[in-house]
């Protein structure tokens, strides 16, 4: 691309045809820098694709981004079922994969499939509050369920995740229900894999930078499958 002060810049002739690339021009953006819509990811086989001009802008989003899938389109592995309006929770890419299996499923005895009743709703960590018997039962909506109108209540979107206050922190949407007014309020930045310490035989996976924890800070009892790979398997391969 154009470097931004070239009309300041004199070629080296009148017709700039014998004048050095490098003295006009540098490296386009690439599409690993473009910040994708909500709803939206980077589409991994483009990362490096160079978009429009130094800076990736709207004009680039079709070329550098693709929809979210949503965990609708995935069929959980048995012994897990999915979770209750599974169509609500996004997938890491534009298809869902094995590594959604915790955003998209819950097994039997955890209260990630668990009905609430009426003015209660899931708590954001559901899926990982175990039931005392192998099924959830109805004696365990206290366990399972949050006051509808709480942050606990509240699911944050790719890349953010609850404050540890979220249980009694108030929304402040109308009819005393969470909205996306409540994001600021309800969530904090996830940590990015980038960050994680991978175990031993283990190691990061490239796409790594673009990858969020599920938490504030990366866990391997939580965040090990998404982050990371074993090694010597071309999971681990950066591609060109």
């Amino acid at each position: 691309a154009t470097k931004a002060n070239a009309k300041d810049i004199l070629c080296d002739d009148k017709s700039c045809l014998k004048t050095s690339y490098t003295k006009c021009c540098e490296p386009r953006a690439t599409c690993d820098s473009m910040r994708c819509r909500p709803g939206f990811v980077l589409r991994p086989a483009e990362l490096k694709t160079a978009c429009a001009g130094l800076n990736c802008t709207d004009i680039d989003h079709d070329l550098c981004c693709d929809p979210q899938a949503n965990c609708g389109s995935y069929t959980c592995p048995l012994p897990y079922l999915p979770k209750r309006k599974a169509q609500r929770y996004l997938c890491r890419f534009s298809e869902c994969t094995d590594m959604d299996i915790h955003s998209c499923c819950a097994t039997p005895d955890t209260c990630g499939a668990y009905k609430c009743p009426l003015g209660f709703a899931l708590k954001n960590n559901a899926r990982k509050i175990e039931c005392p018997a192998h099924n959830c039962t109805l004696q365990d909506s206290k366990l399972c369920c949050a006051d509808e109108g709480t942050c606990g209540t509240y699911h944050c979107p790719r890349g953010l995740v609850p404050v540890e206050s979220a249980a009694s922190t108030m929304c402040t949407g109308k009819n005393g229900r969470c909205t996306h007014d409540d994001e600021a309020t309800c969530c904090q930045p996830a940590a990015m894999c980038s960050t994680m310490t991978c175990p031993s035989g283990f190691s990061l996976r490239p796409l790594a930078p673009h990858l969020y924890c599920s938490g504030a800070t990366c866990s391997e009892q939580e965040d090990k499958i998404t982050c990371c790979a074993e090694e010597g398997t071309c999971a681990t391969y950066s591609c060109p």
